[in-house]
């Protein structure tokens, strides 16, 4: 079987590690060049935020293509490690066992963020724009083991106020003003 050069034999392993990846950008760049064809039915002062929002997601996906088909340190990375001595039996048994808890611990704190988000996007109706995106950024902060309590509170009530500001005064978009504040006032 004939042997496929460097090039294309590093494409093919790095291809075969996040085919995931590549699928994932494939269905967003269709997703973006329809949203393209659609854009000059939408009114002029309506483009402004899809067109933003579009703009960075295609800067977002050439980003992630690029990391994606980059060449990997090459033969200095594979040198460094045949040099290192390819390490003990009982050690690579170690590091296995030590990878899996990492990746366990990794994958509850990825559910429990994500379960957070999920709360978020589902009070946002009720609480508003501005406390729930203030609140979520406070439970951000605390989570990934920010303790600066000065940072943790005028950090996500600064940030929530400025994208309020620019979303309703520059994007034209309409965020939710909260039902149950409403309520009170």
């Amino acid at each position: 079987m004939p042997r496929l050069p460097a090039v294309a034999e590093g494409v093919a392993c790095v291809l075969t590690g996040r085919k995931w990846d590549v699928l994932i950008c494939s269905v967003i760049a269709v997703f973006l060049l329809v949203f393209a064809f659609q854009l000059p039915d939408i009114k002029p002062i309506a483009r402004t935020y899809p067109l933003v929002v579009m703009c960075g997601a295609a800067i977002c996906l050439c980003v992630v293509v690029y990391r994606i088909f980059r060449p990997k340190g090459g033969a200095a990375a594979h040198a460094g490690e045949s040099a290192s001595g390819g390490g003990d039996a009982v050690d690579a048994a170690a590091e296995a066992e030590n990878g899996a808890k990492e990746e366990k611990n990794s994958n509850a704190y990825v559910l429990w963020y994500c379960a957070a988000i999920l709360a978020y996007i589902l009070l946002i109706e009720r609480l508003g724009f501005i406390i729930s995106t203030a609140a979520f950024g406070v439970f951000s902060l605390l989570y990934q083991g920010n303790r600066n309590r000065a940072v943790v509170i005028i950090l996500p009530a600064a940030l929530a106020a400025a994208l309020y500001f620019v979303f309703a005064n520059f994007l034209f978009v309409t965020l939710p003003q909260g039902s149950l504040i409403q309520r009170f006032f």
